[in-house]
């Protein structure tokens, strides 16, 4: 299990898959993203968690997530590829009840003070089974899939504004009542924690992936320095994915002037063969 929450660059692949991993602390005291990756056979899981809380309970709280979902993902799947019957282990299951796991082991979590109930994460996983993509979200760190010079956001933020948009488009408030309310937009109405995993984004039928099919995990200290459309610009103009993902974080860099230097964190991935 490769599990990493402090500053580093890191690049693996297997027979099909590549993954690169870039982390910066920002001007944060200390590094509360945390993310790693597991590959099993050909196939492989990618996890980036965003921990929030106070410093040593949002870092607790991220590796906590990150560590819950691979070890999981070993300790299941490993055993099941040695086996004849993998097809009764169901991914969109697994990753939903992973993830339910890791919201009680957060919010079990108790600070060197005592405190409990301080901790909380945000969660994206992506899971690549045979020739499908199975994916989860909970909170507002984002997942991407890039193919063919496209790019489509595949989660939706759990923020108060996600709320407020609905409410506005469905009539069921006002615009007035919309712009009065828009200054709290980025709370979190959805996280690993304490009552906090209130809504889950998993596709319970399988994505077919295709040969060159890149799939970015971000937490918002990337997304909000680099836009989506300056996210595809890099993954279209960079054919090396550790090229690629250099390119994202040294335009993230050329940005932090002008805004609050979070930690960033994020994974790329990308399918180099489909003979699964």
């Amino acid at each position: 299990m490769q599990l990493y929450n402090d500053n580093y660059k890191v690049y693996d692949r297997n027979h099909r898959l590549e993954i690169a991993l870039i982390s910066t602390i920002g001007e944060r005291n200390e590094q509360q993203d945390c993310a790693g990756y597991e590959f099993i056979r050909d196939e492989g899981l990618a996890v980036v968690c965003d921990g929030m809380g106070g410093m040593e309970c949002g870092r607790q709280a991220a590796a906590v997530g990150v560590e819950t979902m691979l070890e999981a993902y070993k300790g299941i799947f490993a055993q099941v590829y040695d086996r004849t019957d993998a097809d009764t282990v169901n991914p969109h299951t697994f990753l939903v009840k992973t993830a339910e796991d890791a919201d009680s082991l957060v919010a079990g979590l108790i600070d060197s003070k005592g405190h409990k109930g301080t901790a909380g994460s945000t969660m994206v996983a992506v899971l690549i089974s045979g020739q499908k993509l199975y994916w989860i979200s909970v909170g507002d760190s984002r997942i991407y899939l890039y193919r063919n010079r496209e790019m489509v956001r595949v989660t939706t933020d759990h923020t108060y504004q996600a709320v407020l948009d609905e409410q506005l488009s469905s009539g069921k408030i006002s615009r007035e009542e919309y712009e009065s309310e828009l200054y709290r937009g980025k709370a979190l109405v959805s996280y690993l924690g304490v009552n906090g995993m209130q809504l889950i984004d998993a596709n319970d039928i399988a994505f077919g992936l295709e040969k060159n099919d890149r799939l970015l995990l971000l937490t918002d200290g990337f997304y909000r320095l680099v836009s989506d459309e300056e996210l595809r610009e890099c993954l279209e103009n960079n054919i090396d994915i550790n090229d690629a993902a250099m390119a994202i974080e040294q335009l993230a860099m050329s940005r932090e002037s002008a805004s609050p230097k979070d930690n960033r964190t994020m994974a790329l991935l990308e399918i180099k063969q489909m003979d699964f």
